[in-house]
């Protein structure tokens, strides 16, 4: 028997038939003890205190040799939120084997959360609480959107929060379009060779990878209550929610082409039963460096789905990151440097290039924020929950500002030579990345004001008439050619349609290249468009001019400096990311 299946067959047979567990507290100063208990929460008197979650199990763990080595493999603690972790910490047993505990000498803001004590096949969960906003000062400031929700979504009386109300406001409604678009006439059912030729009902799978933004976060909140919520169905670039003329995103513009398009996110959050059908891998606090671990679950979740043909069906990706970054280089300039974002937004298209068939890449470059000090310089303390600022680079005067406008600069200016400047993606008919530059700056009314009413409550993110405004700026960017695409965005966004002319989703190969030059597989050539003689001659005169643009191009070439992001990419570094 190899040694693999003697451990586990030699782990199954210490497997308990659990009959119960539970699970409770102790603090030790003041003692103060409950082991049938839910809920756990720290007050003034616990700040010193240390913190023990005890588990009661039955039948008690038999107490031979075998059992004694591996008890804390039988019975497990884990965390189950904010976020999942299993609990390596020291564990105490009784003498009668029948209760387990873990210890926390110092409850801190990290300490807040659910665990989940586990035995056989039943659990029992308990809630570690902060009591007030008083306490919560105790522990340690938020520094960031995890650290501030782990606060709210584990304090047991959350009134002592400015904004915060007793009862929970109507939810902002979503922005719907009532324009729509006139279809195209019908294709060959057969789906076209070439991301150049790709109509709009074309694309069967839509999915969408970045940060708070493509999350949705407080999207429909008019309150604090609602905040914390993550509006993923209402997010601009993968919500799914009814139909357009009630909910503007892209995947509902979408549909009016193909009303069968699957992947974009239809709940606020992800239940078991729309696991595999949601494809937003965007989360909570993302930057670039997280990037590639989203492509590498999108690739993941893309081939488990059942009902798309993972080789064949062609897929719409929308990347948004980097605007959550821009507002964290003042305080590390290293690590959200351009230099930095560029390696792994590299890493994570070659990534994709490689893993992913027929697919088209919407590459949104980050919005340069700095414009929205005249919402976080109030003074008013408006924009901050607990302490806690979005954007803390624009609490730092005129140097915040510029930081942020230079770093933003950066981002862009590195964007734009890795994707337009050389042949890094334009190498195959099934792979393409088209930056789509609208929402680079924040939106503007007529009148060039800043539309405040699309920032929700922390003065950065976007509200549900946001999304639905950045939905249309994405979408009328696809329908532009290479050159001539919208650089800005405001309240007056309207649908825009393809038309006869101008069929495809423009991608640099084919915005220079007039409708006659596409021909589906199954159509033949007219042989009347040029006579004979005519047309020999064209060819000649052709082949002559292309010789001699190549030998200009290359040797031009072969004397210039290679582009910056270039020479960043092959640097060595410590942000250079794994390919």
């Amino acid at each position: 028997m190899c040694p693999l299946i003697g451990f586990v067959t030699g782990l199954s047979s210490l497997i308990i038939n659990a009959t119960s567990v539970e699970v409770g507290y102790l603090w030790d100063k003041p003692r103060l003890e409950n082991v049938h208990s839910s809920e756990v929460v720290m007050d003034k008197q616990h700040i010193s205190s240390t913190l023990r979650l005890i588990c009661g199990i039955s039948p008690p763990l038999p107490t031979d040799e075998d059992h004694w080595d591996r008890k804390n493999e039988l019975v497990k603690w884990y965390k189950v939120g904010p976020k999942g972790e299993t609990v390596n910490r020291m564990r105490y047993w009784s003498s009668d084997m029948t209760k387990t505990a873990i210890s926390f000498p110092n409850v801190t803001l990290d300490v807040l959360g659910t665990y989940s004590c586990i035995y056989g096949d039943l659990s029992a969960s308990i809630d570690v609480l902060v009591s007030n906003v008083e306490v919560a000062k105790t522990l340690k400031k938020a520094e960031n959107l995890m650290e501030l929700k782990t606060y709210v979504s584990y304090m047991k009386d959350k009134s002592g929060i400015n904004g915060w109300k007793q009862q929970r406001d109507q939810l902002l409604q979503p922005t719907g379009t009532k324009e729509d678009c006139i279809p195209l006439p019908e294709r060959s059912a057969r789906a076209p060779n070439s991301v150049h030729q790709l109509y709009a009902s074309d694309i069967k799978v839509i999915a969408a990878m970045g940060d708070t933004f493509t999350v949705g976060l407080g999207a429909r909140a008019s309150s604090l209550n609602g905040f914390f919520t993550d509006y993923k169905d209402i997010s601009w670039s993968i919500g799914g929610r009814s139909y357009l003329n009630q909910t503007t995103t892209l995947p509902n513009i979408m549909r009016q082409f193909n009303p069968s398009i699957k992947g974009a996110s239809v709940k606020t959050s992800l239940s078991d039963s729309i696991l595999n059908a949601d494809l937003n891998f965007a989360f909570v606090g993302a930057s670039a460096r997280d990037l590639e671990d989203q492509a590498k679950d999108l690739v993941s979740r893309l081939k488990n789905m059942k009902d798309i043909d993972y080789q064949n069906d062609w897929k719409l990706l929308t990347i948004w990151i980097g605007t959550e970054d821009l507002c964290q280089v003042s305080r590390d300039a290293d690590k959200f440097s351009p230099r930095s974002f560029i390696k792994y937004v590299w890493g994570t298209l070659s990534y994709l290039q490689k893993e992913v068939p027929r697919l088209f890449v919407n590459l949104v470059p980050p919005m340069d924020v700095s414009p929205l000090y005249e919402l976080h310089e109030g003074g008013t303390g408006s924009c901050e929950i607990m302490g806690w600022n979005s954007c803390p680079c624009l609490k730092e005067g005129e140097a915040g500002r510029l930081n942020i406008s230079q770093a933003a600069k950066g981002y862009k200016h590195l964007l734009n030579e890795l994707v337009n400047s050389g042949p890094l993606y334009d190498t195959k008919d099934s792979f393409a990345v088209v930056i789509q530059p609208a929402l680079q700056v924040p939106p503007k009314t007529q009148d060039g004001n800043l539309v405040k009413s699309f920032f929700g409550l922390d003065c950065l993110h976007f509200t549900a008439s946001g999304h639905a405004a950045a939905a249309l700026a994405l979408w009328k960017n696809m329908l532009e050619p290479f050159g001539s695409k919208t650089k800005e965005w405001g309240d007056q966004e309207t649908l825009k349609c393809p038309s006869k002319d101008k069929p495809y989703l423009f991608t640099k190969t084919n915005s220079n290249t007039v409708i006659s030059d596409f021909h589906d597989d199954d159509e033949d050539l007219s042989s009347d468009d040029f006579p004979p003689a005519a047309a020999v001659a064209l060819a000649v005169c052709l082949t002559a001019v292309v010789v001699i643009v190549v030998v200009f191009v290359w040797r031009s070439r072969k004397s210039r400096r290679r582009p910056e992001a270039s020479r960043l990419l092959y640097a060595p570094g410590p942000h250079k990311p794994r390919i």
